[in-house]
Parts: structure tokens; C-alpha cells; sequence
């Protein structure tokens, strides 16, 4: 066997050493640290997307950063969405079970209704924005099992596909006594589900929603019932809808109340669009709402339809006060609506199915009443309130 004589210095002062080690740990790289999986607790000490190394440029997969910064939230902590440069690109669809809390810096927009996919929606968003590459399946779920509260980020979507934008809780996993202020979701073909029990819901805000293929359906936002006997009493205020959906807003369950709306389809995609379907939502309450249809020649869509199985006869109804609609054929549809009031407010024409059962009107201003044979009485005209 041959042996190759070693190259180099050999050094043999212990002082030369001391110093040789010094001057080499000077330059040497920092060690890099292993990156833990998502379901792991993150090393990376960070509280917001930035300091976990989001660029939030717009254009740089912002993913793991976001999950890295989730991670490193420790549990009743809250994550912070900082302001963006542009927007925190996310590639991939995001679960979020951790009991934690998301905020924002907050978002400012100037937009209003833009189409579904319309070219530069994303432009109009600034502040702590998310955009959503995803174009199937959910951008972002929130499931932490209580007390999570999330508030002043905007999620854009991108502009295409069936996808939906934040689904708050999920079937079998539901958002329970939690805050939601100030979001924003657009340009999904689904901006927003929600199942919850017992949440509140202030300043939650649907832009551009609609979908301009045929093919998709695009509900502005989507509330699931939850399991019979379960308790549940959500509270909506100042939620806006925007954009020619499908279904602006669809509402079932019990004890949903909603305050101060604000639901416009100015030019919808699809010409039977309905603004609200309230579809066994018992006790839900719809107080100082303001809806405005177009009515264009070939739109037979109607304004608010409640509707649920003819079976239900002897569950509460909905409650509609002070409600101002315009535009479209129909304001108020009652299909199988059993104990329905309408109180006060200017609204178009209402129909009453024969389906329907005791329907209370007091003091509405109404263009026409037509009743096909339903139960209606306590029926009281006059201006309103």
C-alpha cells in the first residue's frame, strides 16, 4: 500500500492556536438550523410574517413563512400579518388548528363590487394582504376550538377556478366563541364559510366575489347549520357583500342575527342571482339591512328567498326589521317560511307561497303583496317606522 505524505503547516504553539481558532470562528458562517415540520413547533423565534422571513413583495412564495410563524406562535398567542410592500404570497391551501389569534395591521382598499377576476383587483389592497394562489380547495381554514380572535388582514384570491377564499371553522370542527373584525375576502369563486357557534362577526367584508363562468356556482358568503341540539347564536355586524354572486348570502342554522348589512349585486354574472337564502335558519334576525339588485331585462332573480323543508311547521321563523330593498322582480319570497315577520322598512313586492304558513307584516311599505294561498295575518300597512 502506498501512503500520500500529508500537505500543510503543522503547528505546535498552543498561543498560535488560541489565536488561529479566534480568527477562523470570526468568518465562519452562521450554522444553519434545520427547518421542523409544520406539525412540530417551529425554533424560530418570530411574532410576525416578516421577522419569519415573509418578503411580502408580491412575488416571493410566502408559504413557509407564514407556517414558520404559525409554528412559533405559542398556544393563546397571537400572529401578527404585518403590512405588506405588496401582498404575502401564499401558494398552497393553509389549516390552521392552533388555538391562536391572527391580526392584521389593518387594509385599505378602493374598491367597490369589482367583477370577479376583473384585471388589477388584487392593485386596490394595501395594508396586511394576503394573495392566494389558490384556485381549488380552501386558501385559509380557521379552526381553533375557542376563543380565537381574528382581525384586520385582507385574503385576495386569485381571480379564477372553484376555490374558496377563509372558511371560519369547518364541518365537524367549529369556530366556537370567537371575534372576527374587519376582513376582507375576495375574488374566489367562495370569499367565506362559515361554521360557528356563538361568534361574532363585525365589519366582515366581500369584494369582488362572483365568478364570470357559468360553471361555477360563487356564494359571497356560505353559513353551515350546525348539529341539531347544538348551541348557537352568531352575531353579524356591518357585514358587506359586493360583486354579482350567485348567492350573496347564504344563512342557515338558528339564532343568526344580522345588523346593519349592506348586500349590492350591481351587475350580476348570473341572471337568477338571489341576494339572501335563508334556508332553515329559525330565529335568525335580519335588522337595518340594505339591499340593492339590478334590473336588467333578462334578471328574474329575487332579493331574499326563505325557504326550508315542509315539514318544519312549527319552528320560529325569520325576523326581517327595517329593511330597505331595491331593484329586482321580487324583494321578500317565502316559499316554506312558517311564522315570518316583517316589520317596518320599504321594500318591493313580496310573495307568499301556499306552502308558507303565518306570515306577519306590521307597518311595511311595500309596492305589491301577492299571496298564493298562504297563512298570512296580523297584517298591518302603513309607512315605515
Amino acid at each position: 500500500m502506498t501512503r500520500q505524505r500529508r500537505s500543510g503547516i503543522r503547528v505546535t504553539s498552543p498561543w498560535l492556536v488560541a489565536v488561529l481558532l479566534l480568527a477562523g470562528c470570526a468568518h465562519a458562517p452562521a450554522p444553519v438550523l434545520p427547518v421542523a415540520p409544520a406539525i412540530k413547533p417551529s425554533p424560530v423565534q418570530c411574532s410576525d410574517l416578516v421577522s419569519c422571513g415573509a418578503r411580502g413583495d408580491g412575488v416571493t412564495d410566502d408559504t413557509a413563512a407564514f407556517l414558520a410563524a404559525v409554528n412559533a406562535t405559542p398556544l393563546g398567542g397571537a400572529l401578527t400579518i404585518s403590512t405588506a410592500q405588496t401582498c404575502f404570497r401564499i401558494s398552497a391551501p393553509v389549516v390552521i388548528t392552533k388555538a391562536i389569534s391572527i391580526r392584521g395591521e389593518g387594509w385599505a382598499s378602493d374598491s367597490w363590487g369589482m367583477r370577479f377576476g376583473e384585471a388589477g383587483f388584487l392593485a386596490h389592497f394595501h395594508g396586511s394582504v394576503l394573495c392566494s394562489d389558490v384556485s381549488s380547495g380552501t386558501a385559509l381554514t380557521l379552526t381553533p376550538s375557542a376563543g380565537g380572535r381574528f382581525a384586520n388582514f385582507a385574503v385576495i384570491g386569485p381571480g379564477k377556478g372553484t376555490s374558496t377564499g377563509v372558511s371560519f371553522g369547518a364541518p365537524g370542527r367549529y369556530l366556537q366563541v370567537s371575534s372576527i373584525d374587519n376582513v376582507v375576502s375576495g375574488n374566489f369563486a367562495n370569499p367565506v364559510y362559515i361554521f360557528a357557534q356563538n361568534s361574532t362577526f363585525n365589519g366582515l367584508r366581500v369584494d369582488g366575489a362572483a365568478p364570470a363562468g357559468a360553471d361555477l356556482i360563487g356564494t359571497g358568503v356560505y353559513i353551515g347549520s350546525v348539529p341539531s341540539g347544538s348551541s348557537n347564536s352568531n352575531t353579524f355586524t356591518g357585514l358587506v357583500i359586493a360583486g354579482g354572486n350567485h348567492v350573496n348570502l347564504y344563512a342557515s342554522g338558528q339564532v343568526n342575527v344580522f345588523n346593519g348589512f349592506d348586500l349590492e349585486n350591481p351587475a350580476p354574472n348570473d341572471p337568477t342571482a338571489t341576494q339572501i337564502e335563508a334556508w332553515l335558519c329559525n330565529e335568525c334576525v335580519f335588522t337595518g339591512g340594505y339591499i340593492e339588485s339590478a334590473a336588467g331585462q333578462n334578471y328574474t332573480g329575487e332579493n331574499i328567498v326563505v325557504d326550508g323543508p315542509a315539514t318544519r311547521s312549527n319552528s320560529i321563523g325569520a325576523t326581517f326589521t327595517n329593511m330597505h330593498i331595491s331593484g329586482g322582480p321580487t324583494s321578500i319570497h317565502l316559499k316554506h317560511a312558517y311564522h315570518t315577520t316583517i316589520h317596518g322598512g320599504q321594500v318591493g313586492r313580496i310573495l307568499i307561497d301556499a306552502t308558507s304558513g303565518p306570515t306577519n307584516l306590521f307597518a311595511v311599505d311595500y309596492d305589491a303583496l301577492e299571496n298564493d294561498g298562504g297563512q298570512t295575518n296580523n297584517l298591518q300597512e302603513g309607512a315605515a317606522w
